[in-house]
């Protein structure tokens, strides 16, 4: 199984453009996700319990041209499939990955800032 295609396939799905994001959204670290990837192996009970919205046939289906052709994807279920509180669930999710980053980014700009004005 490609580790790495999945992972690829959150961050898509996700549209993360990092690492930081994406170990962000799983709740590990970027050396955890990192060795993941390196290794080959993940943590199946946690990436399944992180990624309930997505479309598991599409998640771990080994066609890589899904990634390079997302624009015609659809890695999400329908809407339809979803009730109102799965939906709430998924963007509740992605509101916390989203403001767990912010404050990461947040304080590395304080940081930045100090730095500068120690100088």
């Amino acid at each position: 199984m490609n580790i790495s295609l999945i992972l690829n396939k959150i961050k898509l799905a996700n549209k993360f453009n990092t690492e930081t994001e994406l170990a962000v959204f799983l709740g590990i670290s970027k050396s955890t996700l990192s060795n993941w990837r390196g290794r080959g192996s993940i943590d199946f009970e946690l990436v399944l319990s992180k990624c309930e919205q997505l479309d598991k046939n599409w998640l771990f289906n080994e066609k890589e041209d899904e990634i390079n052709n997302s624009d015609q994807i659809d890695f999400l279920p329908s809407e339809k499939a979803l009730k109102d509180s799965e939906m709430i669930n998924i963007l509740l999710d992605k509101y916390k990955s989203m403001a767990i980053e912010y404050g990461f980014i947040k304080k590395e700009l304080e940081i930045l800032k100090n730095k500068s004005s120690n100088k």
